[in-house]
């Protein structure tokens, strides 16, 4: 009895125990600060790193005991978001991205003007429809294809410029690469179930 109460606690505070999505009024308001604070600070072509709550972030932080599991590029101009999952490079709204996520981070590149993020955007919206770099996840990169950080770290021509590591580049290292504008640390609201 006592191994299991041991293991059901360290798989309560392992960073990389399952998370899920959040509900309820709480996190209505949590989603809307989130949003409030993009719109204040945020500009195209910043990045947002979230630990999220799809089976895709349940992997990552399970296998890494990640805090931030997903990274997208921000089009504050159209309130979406450019991302690299399973099913490819797509487009989704912020608000769906934030209303499924437990943390949220802002990052500004690093080197960031307004016209290098534009053409961020526009470079990270040509992949559209690309394939989800499944092998680039273990370090084998295929450069017509991308993993959430690495289509980030693409749109900044990060290959060309020579800062793209070797290996994966995981969601919480892209603080590395910018400065982090805004950390809403977890979620209250995940707690009330």
């Amino acid at each position: 009895m006592i191994a299991v109460a041991a293991l059901g606690f360290s798989l309560f505070v392992y960073a990389g125990h399952p998370e899920v999505p959040p509900r309820g009024e709480l996190a209505a308001r949590e989603t809307a600060a989130w949003l409030h604070v993009v719109a204040r600070d945020a500009q195209p072509g910043y990045w947002i790193v979230v630990r999220g709550t799809h089976p895709g972030d349940q992997v990552v932080a399970a296998a890494s005991a990640a805090r931030l599991t997903h990274a997208v590029m921000l089009d504050t101009e159209r309130q979406e978001v450019v991302e690299a999952t399973g099913a490819g490079v797509h487009i989704s709204t912020l608000c769906s991205l934030l209303d499924e996520s437990v943390r949220m981070q802002l990052v500004r590149p690093r080197g960031y003007t307004l016209d290098k993020g534009r053409a961020a955007m526009t470079r990270a919206r040509s992949h559209v429809g690309s394939r989800y770099d499944w092998l680039g996840t273990v370090g084998v990169q295929n450069d017509s294809a991308y993993y959430c950080t690495e289509l980030c770290a693409d749109a900044y021509h990060a290959r060309e410029d020579g800062w793209m590591p070797r290996m994966v580049l995981h969601p919480e290292q892209l603080a590395r690469y910018g400065d982090v504008v805004f950390d809403s640390g977890m979620r209250a609201s995940r707690h009330l179930r």
